[in-house]
């Protein structure tokens, strides 16, 4: 066992010597396949250095030839003549109210200037609270109150007094404020604290309503003497319906 031991170490030995005394072994070329003409071979940055400068002249792809394209001249479009529109555009009506004017004579006679000027002139009548003057007075109180009330007028010689219902003291109607607050003094002087109110009443007006269509007020030459024998009128545009 021990000679067939020795017997395998020294053929490995053998072995091993031959085989290092062979020559290396040459392996072919591997083949590669021609590549067109029209395709740049791939060159790495360390060999293009390398090349000369006449091949990389050679090697360049000629310049892509640019085939000028004669530009089509742009098709005439036929000119379309358009109709003529006639749009027919509605003028809406105009309408105005002329008021409030106080007597229904006087709003007769300027509905009658209006309608011989070609205005649609109607007649409308309305009420309206309006200011009529000034009163002073005592507000309710009780009938004891009301007889030291009477007994201090009296002695003050203020005889324009009128005890109403609930015992409210009238002390006085005036036209103009400047006299109301001269009596509601007095009273204060007698240690009555008086009031003062407008007194209102209502009343009738009078207004015209026009139709502006065919012509305006402001084109009316005898609009402006309407309006300097009543002053208090205005004009105010409404709706015709």
């Amino acid at each position: 066992m021990k000679n067939l031991v020795y017997l395998l170490l020294g053929l490995n030995i053998v072995y091993f010597i031959w085989y290092q005394a062979q020559p290396p072994e040459t392996l072919p070329a591997p083949k590669v396949a021609p590549l067109p003409a029209e395709v740049e071979p791939l060159v790495l940055l360390s060999e293009r250095n390398q090349i000369s400068p006449e091949a990389r002249k050679q090697d360049a792809p000629a310049s892509d030839t640019v085939t000028e394209v004669e530009k089509a001249p742009d098709a005439e479009v036929p000119e379309v003549e358009s109709e003529e529109i006639i749009a027919e555009i509605e003028v809406l009506p105009v309408c105005r109210t002329i008021g409030p004017i106080r007597t229904r004579e006087g709003a007769s006679e300027v509905r009658s200037q209006l309608l011989q000027q070609g205005f649609p002139a109607d007649l409308r009548e309305s009420e309206v609270q309006a200011p009529s003057g000034y009163q002073v007075y005592l507000p309710a109180m009780s009938s004891k109150k009301a007889r030291e009330l009477v007994k201090a007028l009296e002695k003050a010689k203020m005889t324009d007094y009128f005890v109403g219902k609930r015992n409210r003291v009238s002390l006085g109607i005036f036209s103009s404020k400047a006299q109301a607050k001269i009596r509601q003094k007095d009273i204060r002087k007698l240690d009555y604290e008086a009031l003062l109110d407008v007194r209102y009443k209502t009343r009738k007006v009078y207004w015209i309503d026009i139709d502006e269509s065919d012509r305006t007020l402001q084109g009316y030459a005898g609009w402006p003497e309407i309006v300097q024998r009543h002053p208090q009128i205005q004009t105010q545009q409404v709706s015709c319906e």
